[in-house]
């Protein structure tokens, strides 16, 4: 879904209309994707609910691309355009300030080419997204949101998982690993393979 300020409202500075749309729609997600959106976007989206008189939003997860960049990889720029080049994807629409300032006059053709962006911005996000999407490691987990009586990928919430016959161990466990083929994640099961009554050293302290 995608809304635009009109003319009127811009000239009257009210964005009462798309707030509360935005409000209504956070209220009702489970997982917020952005990129620098914990340090931007919903801070002054947060700010606006405030100003209208809107209470919080109920609770959401975020994955912020851009954390993700800076703390898994180390590509050259950590911004939005220059990870859709590394990744071969169709970049940002280029702007300049005349069309922000037309946008600020009220202008419909300036509105339609700022709607045009906004949209390029989100698909490129998510194109950015999926493939980042396998080194998440802090990812929200999908069984928690998906009703199945099998074990789905805690990334993507496909269910073909395959044994990759390594392990993960811990100070007291072993576990096997297992990728998923559809989004290529790699994640391990909760319980350990460890035979019952086996000696376990549970601590490596003196």
């Amino acid at each position: 879904m995608s809304q635009c300020l009109t003319s009127k409202e811009i000239l009257v500075e009210d964005d009462s209309r798309i707030i509360e749309t935005l409000w209504f729609l956070l209220n009702q997600s489970d997982i917020v994707i952005g990129h620098n959106c914990s340090g931007f976007d919903v801070p002054k989206i947060k700010s606006r609910f405030v100003i209208h008189g809107l209470p919080p939003t109920t609770f959401y997860q975020q994955v912020d691309t851009l954390k993700v960049a800076k703390s898994e990889f180390g590509f050259s720029s950590n911004k939005l355009d220059a990870l859709a080049r590394v990744f071969n994807i169709e970049g940002k629409i280029k702007t300049d300030f005349t069309l922000w300032s037309s946008c600020m006059e009220g202008n419909d053709d300036a509105l339609r080419c700022m709607e045009d962006y906004n949209r390029q911005d989100v698909k490129l996000l998510e194109e950015v997204y999926l493939r980042l999407r396998p080194f998440i490691k802090s990812h929200p987990n999908w069984n928690l949101y998906i009703d199945s009586n099998e074990p789905v990928c805690p990334h993507c919430g496909g269910k073909d998982l395959v044994f990759v016959g390594y392990y993960y161990f811990t100070q007291t466990g072993k576990y096997r690993n297992f990728r998923c083929t559809g989004c290529g994640a790699l994640s391990r099961e909760r319980k350990t393979v460890f035979q019952s009554g086996k000696s376990l050293l549970i601590s490596n302290g003196k």
